[in-house]
């Protein structure tokens, strides 16, 4: 018999990343000869919906792109990478998101992002019948945190409303985001899995780790909320997962970490596909966790993202 192939959508943004290499960031009024260039498709929608793919389940991508040269460029590396495309809409008074970085001598960079189609993606949108049968459709929804918060709010109460499964990821860096959690909207507690992301792991020693505990009173704050469940994913740290049974810690990867650029899109990808595909959550933490550690110990974006065969590989290396 043919094993069913689970289905994922995602609410994601679409983005072109462009990268300037040049001796020093250019100051105003200045014009510099730069000495490398790059343009990549990027945005969580992309990164997650490949991961998605390379995890062995079907992919629709819900999103928008503008009607100009990059749109082309995004659709196209998409349906090469197998997602479907059928709901990646053309705003045709905007442009498609781009990023522009300059990246100096010394490693250091400045950024110019503009949102673009990506700021079209409206509730309405996510409302509308076509998109309502596809979630329908669909074991989850991985809703893209970087999309703004009336959006997933509509993803959210889409997803319970059909009976799909939603993830959304929000970052936790500092002090000042650890007490935005207090102040996250209502209907976010309507997610089925939330994945709470430590921002910044290279200071995570001081801001967080240093008293473990905090980690527990995130949790259990979450929960007390209304949240079903909560993933903290703390890096070198493992994870954490919180629900009403209580808290369980699945370890972290001795891997070298090298590039985190899409290791946050991959561990919440691979956590929903792994729930898609019947895994209790310890098992879909597991596997996220590979996926996570796999991601981060490559260099690039796409090209660092793990195939199913390559994360099931690495469990099994560890026995889990």
């Amino acid at each position: 018999m043919t094993q069913r192939v689970p289905k994922i959508v995602v609410v994601g943004t679409c983005y072109v990343d462009m990268a300037v290499k040049c001796s020093q960031i250019p100051a105003p009024g200045n014009t510099l000869i730069g000495n490398g260039f790059s343009c990549n498709c990027a945005g969580g929608g992309v990164n997650q919906s490949i991961t998605a793919v390379q995890c062995g389940c079907g992919v629709s991508l819900i999103g928008k792109i503008g009607s100009d040269c990059f749109s082309d460029m995004i659709s196209s590396f998409l349906a090469e990478k197998n997602v479907d495309i059928s709901f990646l809409d053309v705003a045709d008074a905007k442009n498609t998101g781009t990023s522009m970085t300059f990246v100096n001598s010394d490693g250091e960079n400045a950024t110019v992002f503009s949102p673009g189609a990506n700021s079209a993606i409206s509730p309405e949108f996510i409302e509308s019948i076509p998109v309502e049968q596809l979630i329908a459709s669909c074991d989850a929804c991985l809703i893209d945190a970087a999309l703004p918060s009336k959006v997933i709010s509509a993803a959210i109460n889409m997803a319970e409303m059909r009976g799909t499964k939603s993830f959304l990821t929000i970052k936790l860096g500092s002090d000042e985001t650890i007490r935005d959690i207090d102040d996250l909207p209502e209907n976010y507690k309507y997610v089925d899995i939330l994945i709470v992301e430590v921002e910044d792991y290279s200071s995570f020693d001081k801001v967080i780790a240093s008293n473990l505990q905090l980690i527990s009173r995130v949790g259990a704050n979450l929960i007390s909320q209304g949240f079903e469940t909560v993933v903290v994913n703390t890096g070198k740290r493992g994870v954490h997962i919180f629900n009403r049974d209580g808290v369980n810690r699945v370890k972290s990867y001795e891997l070298d970490i090298v590039d985190r650029s899409c290791s946050q899109d991959s561990f919440a990808a691979a956590l929903a596909a792994s729930i898609a595909s019947g895994d209790n959550i310890e098992r879909a933490v597991s596997f996220a966790n590979a996926a996570f550690a796999i991601t981060a110990s490559r260099y690039g974006c796409q090209e660092s993202l793990p195939t199913k065969e390559e994360i099931i590989k690495l469990l099994l290396e560890r026995n889990d």
